[in-house]
């Protein structure tokens, strides 16, 4: 490199001497030129000197040039530097690291904010303040929220007081958890803060939808407190009769009727522990037996025989009918739903009353109906009559006896043998109840015999 630059420096060099030297040569030999060295000899000076100064700005203007592009483009020309090739290699070497770098952040951005869009929770990043930063969908939905909402305090899309409790927490540095309400669903507000050198510079907030759970929660505290009540109830009678016989407060004449009553009782305990235990198998998914191929017709017929009694005591009439067909399931739980849905349509009925039991085939899945004409469930409370321990009049469930759980059993048997279950029902004029059987593929082999 220096010597190159010397080379174009002697370069220059000489460029001035010859310019000089065509000077003197015109002002001797040629007429024009040396009148106007002899009349203006310090204007001629002048202009010899500014042609050689432009030269030499020409040629310093190109030497720069040529110094310099090897350093801009080190594929210029095929020349390089050796003094500057270690330089020039570590150049290049750190500028594709940092494209290298620069893409693969633009990738990792691309993938979180994918994540961040498609998660099915929440998410709410704000700054320490409490403006929203991002918003992903999820969390707009949940906040019921209008717009994207980037830019905007978070209290403007939701002022739920137990939301900005938690916010407030995480802005001053603790984090806080909360349950909100919004649009009928129960959310799960974290909100956790943000700390970079001891000092708060946002907060992060997650959102759940835990309203299912919430329902749950509830339905297990009403389970409790019912289940307590129920069981309460007839040990009480038990207890009490009991004591009266021990404290010989009884006649003798009536001590059968006592021990009656205490039997009575008894049987009513024994039935909801059973109903109980049944329940929490068919929570729990657990079957008594396996499931085979049940003639649906003799399995009604079978749970009218044991109802025949209890039917004709009431007055009530009870009939199946319809066209026979067989179904895949376990017996033992398909006769107690039919039973609870017959028992039911008996016990809530009025004297000279009736209850069906038909039977459809049908392309679109065999079906089962209870129908009664007995005293019928308001609206109201038809979406609720599944639940356990649900009773639409508790007064008149009391007269009648039962455990407040034949229902919710047979929802869950139901739900075990993917039934689809439809009530119809209104005040005065009877429940109707179908249970429909799922369309149960064939094989190629049963297809051909048919």
């Amino acid at each position: 490199m220096r010597k190159r630059s010397f080379y174009y420096l002697c370069l220059i060099a000489m460029l001035e001497i010859l310019l000089l030297a065509a000077a003197l040569l015109l002002a001797r030999y040629v007429p024009a030129f040396q009148a106007a060295q002899m009349e203006r000899p310090l204007t001629y000076a002048g202009l010899v000197v500014l042609a050689a100064l432009a030269l030499a700005l020409s040629a310093a203007w190109w030497l720069s040039r040529r110094l310099i592009r090897p350093l801009e483009d080190p594929a210029f020309g095929g020349q390089t530097y050796d003094e500057l090739s270690p330089l020039l290699h570590e150049l290049e070497l750190r500028r594709s690291q940092v494209r290298s770098g620069a893409g693969e952040l633009e990738r990792k951005e691309a993938d979180l904010q994918m994540i961040i869009q498609n998660m099915s929770e929440g998410l709410v990043i704000m700054d320490g303040t409490g403006v929203i930063i991002t918003l992903n969908p999820a969390a707009r939905e949940l906040l019921a929220a209008e717009g994207d909402g980037v830019g905007k305090h978070l209290f403007a899309l939701n002022r739920d007081p137990g939301l900005q409790a938690a916010v407030h927490m995480a802005i001053g540095g603790t984090s806080d958890e909360s349950r909100i309400h919004i649009a009928q669903r129960m959310i799960h507000a974290i909100a956790n803060p943000v700390i970079m050198d001891s000092e708060v510079k946002g907060v992060v907030l997650f959102l759940l939808d835990v309203t299912r759970e919430y329902a749950a929660e509830q339905m297990r505290r009403e389970f409790s407190a019912n289940v307590s009540h129920e069981l309460k109830t007839p040990l009480t009678a038990i207890s009490g009769y009991a004591e009266i016989i021990q404290n010989g407060m009884v006649a003798p004449q009536d001590v059968p009727r006592f021990a009656g009553s205490i039997y009575q009782e008894a049987q009513r305990l024994i039935a909801l522990v059973n109903d109980i235990i049944r329940l929490s198998r068919l929570d729990e998914g657990v079957l008594d037996g396996s499931k085979e191929e049940i003639d649906m017709m003799q399995l009604a017929r079978s749970v009218a025989a044991r109802l025949r009694q209890k039917a004709q005591s009431r007055q009530v009439c009870l009939e199946v009918s319809g066209e026979g067909f067989t179904a895949r399931g376990e017996e033992s739980l398909l006769e107690e739903m039919l039973y609870n849905l017959c028992d039911n349509g008996i016990t809530y009925n009025r004297p000279e009353g009736k209850v069906e039991v038909i039977l459809e085939r049908s392309p679109a899945g065999n079906r089962v109906t209870v129908r009664d004409n007995g005293i019928g469930i308001p609206k109201e409370h038809q979406s609720r009559v599944f639940e356990r321990f649900y009773r639409v009049d508790k007064s008149h469930s009391k007269e009648t006896g039962g455990t407040g759980l034949g229902l919710s059993i047979v929802k869950h048997v139901a739900m075990i043998h993917h039934l689809e279950l439809k009530l119809e029902s209104a005040p005065g004029e009877g429940t109707t109840i179908t249970l429909q059987f799922p369309v149960e593929e064939k094989s190629g082999k049963e297809s051909d015999q048919e």
